[in-house]
This record gives structure tokens, C-alpha cells and sequence, in this order.
């Protein structure tokens, strides 16, 4: 009787081990799925995100964006662009003497994109704004440029 329960016991362990290693290697396919499924969302998202990105202006794609809509009865009532920069530009905007400047050279290059953007014009005969924040890449606000109707009058098409 000692040796059919010793024999008992040898099968008991090694058929503990089989489903204990079982279900190590199921677990690490199961977390290796999760892991893929996860890249394949953030990738999917990426692409979405680019998608959208195809409606803005190029010039304002340089940088990171960052875009808040309010949207009230189905319209568009305001959007808040936030633009990271870097580089030479958030050098030179942090140097005040400079600054103007180069607020007034963004502003040039960035309000007549977004004002000649078929639609706007109803949007700001509204009174409704757009607010674009600049950043430098550790999160320093630079400047805020603001399109509203009077801002875009000198940029619109007639």
C-alpha cells in the first residue's frame, strides 16, 4: 500500500507542475495578446488622430496640437488650439526683446490659414473665437493669439 500511494503522490505533483507550467505559459500569452491588442488600439488612434490632423492648416502641424471644440446644436461654437514649439522659435520667444516680432510673424503665417477656412466666415459673423496657445516643450505658455471676426477682416477673402 506504500508504494500506490507513493505512486499517488509522484502523479499528483507532476500533474500540479504540468498545470502550474500550463499556467505560467498561458499567462504570458495571454498578457503578450493584451499587449498587442493595446499597440494596435494606440496605432488605430494615431491614425485617427492623424486623420484629423489632415484638416488643419500645415503650417500649424510643425508642432504638437492639441485641440478643445464646444459644440452646442450640433455647431461648432468655439475651439481652443494649444501648439507646443520648440526649437528656435521658443528661444526667441523667450527673449522679450524679440518677442513682438515673432508673435507678429506667427500670427501672419497662422490667422490667414484658419480665416480663409471656407465656413469660418459664418462662424465669426456669429461672434464666435478661436484661441490659439503657444507652448515650449517643458509646458512654459508663451503667447495666446486670438482669431475672432475683427482679428480675421484683414485676412479674409473677399
Amino acid at each position: 500500500m506504500g508504494n500506490k500511494t507513493l505512486k499517488w503522490i509522484v502523479v499528483a505533483i507532476v500533474v500540479f507542475g504540468v498545470v502550474k507550467i500550463s499556467g505560467y505559459v498561458g499567462g504570458y500569452f495571454a498578457q503578450q495578446e493584451l499587449k498587442d491588442r493595446e499597440t494596435s488600439l494606440n496605432a488605430s488612434l494615431d491614425e485617427e488622430i492623424a486623420k484629423a490632423n489632415t484638416n488643419l492648416p500645415q503650417d500649424i502641424l510643425k508642432g504638437r496640437i492639441a485641440l478643445i471644440s464646444v459644440i452646442r446644436e450640433g455647431k461648432i461654437i468655439y475651439q481652443n488650439y494649444t501648439l507646443t514649439i520648440g526649437g528656435e522659435e521658443a528661444s526667441t520667444l523667450k527673449d522679450n526683446t524679440k518677442k513682438s516680432q515673432v508673435v507678429e510673424s506667427l500670427e501672419a503665417d497662422i490667422l490667414p490659414s484658419f480665416c480663409n477656412i471656407s465656413g469660418k466666415k459664418e462662424v465669426f459673423a456669429s461672434g464666435y473665437f478661436y484661441r490659439f496657445k503657444y507652448f515650449t516643450p517643458d509646458g512654459e505658455l508663451l503667447f495666446i493669439v486670438t482669431a475672432d471676426k475683427d482679428s480675421c477682416s484683414k485676412y479674409q477673402k473677399a
